[in-house]
């Protein structure tokens, strides 16, 4: 971890406001991620102004805000002497916040998602780290690094961002198991972390679910079964049913105006067996809908507002070569 580092840079930035922006639909691990920084620039910097901003978050982040009292603005309405991206990498994830960042404002990345090859274009600084299983880790080890006492409010909401991006430990290491066990040292509830990420399905998103499955196409390459569907919303969540029906690959679109989203989950299985990785392919499928691609191995999304059919058809065709060719 380069925390010395990240404090000299922003020690050459003498900063007095700071702006900590997350993507659009923000997630729990974004939000906690976020507001445990700003805990980590108030304690660096005791007249520090920082706000934390997000165009949008998803129902998780609500319940989540509101239990931990986070302050969350919608769009950055002045200038900030330093940027920080964070759980975010390149600037079309955070919507149209990107329109008011002024160009001689410095930015700081810090994240854990495949870079982009916009990611070193935009940032002075940045912090990646592709084999973290969240960004809330990457932040929890930054502020032991300096030392610095994890108040059990800030262990409680880095907790919740580990859980939240694990899938409660579905995909997990043994090194954030002891981050874990260290954080609810520090005073984390776990109870308490488990119940803010427990919301019920509402009837949206459940009949979002069914409309993907009416409406998949099924697709066999090799000995996989790859599912293709398009919803108006809930994507993600369509995706994850998905493969909950017997998908070890599923891409989901969603289409309004003049957005486009793809969504792309696969199994562990899959990736194990294949080391197909949907990051590298959505990537390439957010050049085809005029935006941009990436996350993680196993779960990945695109954003642009174009070409949403032609997207699918790239990814399908990517996901055959890599699968007829492996490694």
């Amino acid at each position: 971890m380069k925390t010395q580092a990240l404090i000299n840079f922003l020690n050459t930035c003498s900063p007095k406001r700071i702006a900590v922006i997350g993507h659009r639909n923000a997630d729990p691990d974004a939000i906690c991620s976020m507001y445990a920084f700003s805990y980590f620039l108030k304690k660096l910097y005791k007249d520090i102004n920082v706000s934390l901003i997000a165009e949008d978050v998803n129902k998780v982040s609500e319940k989540i805000i509101s239990e931990l009292n986070i302050n969350i603005e919608t769009n950055l309405l002045f200038k900030p002497d330093v940027i920080a991206l964070v759980d975010a990498n390149n600037l079309i994830q955070i919507g149209k916040i990107k329109d008011f960042i002024p160009e001689d404002v410095p930015i700081i990345i810090i994240d854990h998602h495949t870079a982009h090859p916009e990611t070193d274009k935009i940032s002075r600084f940045k912090i990646i780290d592709e084999k973290a299983t969240s960004t809330s880790e990457i932040i929890y080890k930054i502020l032991k690094e300096t030392s610095l006492e994890i108040e059990p409010k800030i262990a409680l909401s880095l907790l919740i961002g580990i859980l939240y991006d694990t899938r409660r430990f579905t995909l997990i290491s043994n090194e954030t198991f002891s981050i874990v066990l260290d954080l609810l040292r520090a005073g984390a509830n776990y109870n308490k972390a488990l119940e803010l990420l427990r919301t019920a399905m509402d009837r949206s998103e459940k009949i979002a679910r069914l409309k993907a499955a009416q409406r998949a196409a099924i697709h066999k390459i090799g000995d996989w079964i790859i599912v293709t569907s398009h919803v108006s919303t809930y994507e993600a969540s369509a995706c994850r049913a998905l493969l909950d029906l017997g998908a070890d690959v599923a891409f989901v679109v969603a289409e309004k105006e003049d957005e486009v989203r793809i969504s792309a989950r696969a199994t562990q299985e899959f990736y194990e067996k294949t080391g197909i990785s949907l990051a590298k392919i959505m990537e390439k499928v957010g050049q085809v809908i005029d935006g941009v691609g990436g996350g993680h191995p196993t779960a990945a999304g695109a954003n642009g507002n174009k070409n949403a059919e032609e997207g699918i058809k790239v990814a399908l065709k990517i996901l055959e070569e890599e699968i007829s060719n492996p490694p």
